[in-house]
C-alpha cells in the first residue's frame, strides 16, 4: 500500500471539481428563475466536470445524512440530493473524489446540529482510516467557521520509518469539506486528492463551492 485513498463509503459527502466555469448551468426545462428551487438544481452538474472524472452511477448512502437526520428527525423529509465523481485507481478506491450535496428544508436549518453531524462523520472517517493503515500513517484535523460557512480539513501524513520527528512527516492526501449555509438551504462541497499531484486542492474546493453558489443564485434564491 503506497498510502491511503478515499473510502467509497464517504465518497458522496461533499463536492469537488476542477477547471469549471463558476457560472450557473441550467437546462431548458429548468430555465426559470421563479421555478421552485430543488436540491438537485444546486449540485455541481456533470457538464461542468472535466472528462477525466467519471460519475458514480448510484451514490452510496451518506453517513453525514444518517447522523444529521438522526439528530434532527424533521429533516428526514427535506429535499436532499448528492452526486459524486471519481478519478484515478478504481471506483471503489479512487485517488480523487469530486462530489456535492444539497439540502433544502422547510425551515431554517439548525446550523449547530448540521456542523455537529459533519464533525462526527469526519471523525468516524478518520477513525476507520486509522484502523486500516499502518503506524507510519498519521492524521491531522482542523476546523474553521465564518458567518456563512464552515470547513474541515484532514491531512494524511506518512512518517519516515525509524524517525520520531513529526516535522518530517510527508503529506500524502488531503480531504477538504466546506458547508455553506443559506437559511433553509445547505450546500456541501468536498474535494479529496493527493498532495503531490495537480490540481491544487484549495483552488479545487473554491471552484466547487463557487460553482454551487452560482447554481443557487441562478434560481433567484435569497442569499
Amino acid at each position: 500500500m503506497t498510502g491511503p485513498t478515499r473510502r467509497d463509503w464517504l465518497r458522496s459527502v461533499g463536492a469537488g471539481i476542477t477547471g469549471v466555469a463558476t457560472s450557473a448551468i441550467i437546462s431548458e426545462a429548468d430555465d426559470s428563475r421563479t421555478a421552485r428551487l430543488r436540491a438537485r438544481d444546486v449540485l455541481v452538474p456533470d457538464v461542468a466536470v472535466p472528462n477525466r472524472f467519471t460519475q458514480y452511477p448510484d451514490p452510496d448512502s451518506s453517513r453525514f445524512f444518517d447522523i444529521l437526520t438522526g439528530n434532527a428527525p424533521d429533516l428526514i423529509n427535506a429535499d436532499t440530493a448528492r452526486v459524486g465523481y471519481w478519478d484515478g485507481n478504481t471506483q471503489d478506491n479512487p485517488h480523487w473524489v469530486l462530489s456535492s450535496i444539497a439540502i433544502i428544508a422547510d425551515e431554517t436549518l439548525p446550523r449547530a446540529t448540521v456542523e455537529a453531524a459533519a464533525g462526527q462523520s469526519n471523525d468516524e472517517y478518520v477513525a476507520e482510516y486509522d484502523a486500516e493503515t499502518g503506524p507510519m500513517i498519521d492524521f491531522e484535523q482542523s476546523h474553521s467557521r465564518t458567518d456563512g460557512a464552515a470547513e474541515w480539513q484532514v491531512d494524511m501524513l506518512r512518517t519516515p520509518m525509524f524517525n520520531d520527528d513529526a516535522d518530517n512527516a510527508n503529506p500524502i492526501f488531503t480531504d477538504l469539506m466546506r458547508l455553506q449555509f443559506f437559511d433553509n438551504v445547505l450546500l456541501g462541497t468536498v474535494v479529496f486528492g493527493p498532495r503531490a499531484e495537480p490540481p491544487e486542492l484549495t483552488t479545487l474546493l473554491e471552484q466547487a463551492a463557487t460553482q454551487q453558489r452560482a447554481q443557487y443564485q441562478a434560481y433567484g434564491a435569497n442569499q
